[in-house]
């Protein structure tokens, strides 16, 4: 929350997000809500596979807690599975009732972690399809995937290439995308992302100043540009101090 504060004090919008577990929904749902309350402009749930085999009142109470005080026009969206018929499992048909859109995953990586020459293609056609069968719970909400710039589990990454074709599927489906990785992804994975919007230097702009105020919070999170994480790693510098030092 610090660094939400320090943020936004520097005037940078700001959005709330968890992953979400069903074993505490009232936890996490006035966790969001207090993201809100503290300044956030919009919220994020984050459900996966734990909530696959979970009943809809599992979801319904973590969402009255999201909703409880908050404006309701506070726009919520939902970052989920969406392939092969998840869409229609109770959690996110409660998901669709309460959200302003669907952030569908598109993780070329993670869901074929063999690769192939098509694996990024593939990953869009298969998150993608509940868009295009009518009656899905999530028919008519703007759709805004979530694309891949982080290492698999196994540490493998997508080719810069493949992040490209990520970008570019968005775009020739006239969508926009959203990637909430910045802790993990590299220099070169975000110079592509970056670069193939049209308003890279306005983005460029505001990441230096969220840079800067993460420096200044001295959380740790140099890594982003500095290669920081890997010197943190080999030992060649101390873990900066927590709780945060504030900046005089």
């Amino acid at each position: 929350w610090e660094l939400m504060e320090y943020l936004l004090q520097n005037g940078i919008k700001v959005g709330v997000e968890a992953y979400v577990k069903p074993d505490n929904p009232a936890y996490w749902g006035s966790l969001l809500r207090r993201g809100v309350e503290l300044g956030a402009s919009f919220i994020v749930v984050n459900a996966e596979v734990e909530w696959e085999s979970q009943p809809a009142s599992a979801m319904h109470e973590l969402m009255a807690q999201v909703r409880n005080g908050i404006p309701p026009d506070t726009p919520i969206y939902a970052s989920v599975d969406t392939r092969g018929g998840r869409t229609r499992r109770p959690y996110q048909y409660t998901l669709a009732y309460y959200c302003a859109g669907v952030m569908p995953m598109c993780y070329a990586g993670a869901f074929y972690p063999a690769g192939g020459p098509l694996r990024v293609r593939q990953a869009f056609l298969d998150s993608l399809a509940f868009a295009y069968t009518p009656g899905d719970p999530w028919e008519g909400k703007p759709v805004i995937p979530t694309i891949q710039a982080y290492p698999n589990q196994d540490g493998v990454s997508l080719s810069l290439e493949e992040i490209a074709q990520e970008v570019q599927e968005c775009r020739s489906r006239g969508l926009d995308y959203n990637i909430y990785t910045i802790s993990h992804a590299t220099d070169a994975e975000w110079e592509v992302v970056i670069g193939m919007t049209e308003w890279q230097h306005e983005i460029e702009a505001k990441l230096e100043k969220v840079l800067w105020a993460i420096q200044d919070l001295q959380m740790g999170l140099r890594k982003i540009v500095t290669g920081g994480w890997e010197q943190y790693e080999r030992g060649e510098y101390e873990r900066p101090p927590w709780p945060p030092v504030w900046p005089e």
